[in-house]
């Protein structure tokens, strides 16, 4: 039985999704709660408009993926609202550098990890 690359939940990731390399799934469950078991038995990450609910700062943008995007680079389909100000940011959000966040954060200084 050979290996197949899979969609998982990935927090260190900007969209938390990631990827490894394991025996194929053959149901829904091997897979996790946001993601399910695809074509090939690669587990992939369930999408926005299929139930995958978004951050309330991101709105669902499902455009069709091309069809050669291997399912283990495949994410929800959720992106960041694009700002200028507060006013277009979903879910009393508030626009930090451009991007719609659900606070403004906490500004500190930057420690290198040896």
């Amino acid at each position: 039985m050979g290996t197949v690359c899979h969609a998982i939940a990935d927090s260190c990731s900007p969209d938390d999704v990631g990827s490894e390399c394991r025996p194929p799934c053959t149901g829904d469950a091997e897979c996790g709660e946001t993601f399910r078991c695809g074509e090939g038995g690669a587990c992939a990450a369930l999408t926005c408009a299929e139930g995958y609910g978004c951050l309330a700062v991101e709105q669902c943008d499902d455009a069709n993926l091309p069809p050669d995007t291997p399912v283990h680079a495949r994410n929800h389909r959720c992106q960041k609202v694009s700002c200028n100000d507060d006013s277009v940011c979903p879910a009393s959000g508030v626009c930090v550098n451009d991007i719609c966040q659900s606070s403004a954060g906490v500004c500190g200084e930057l420690v290198a990890v040896p």
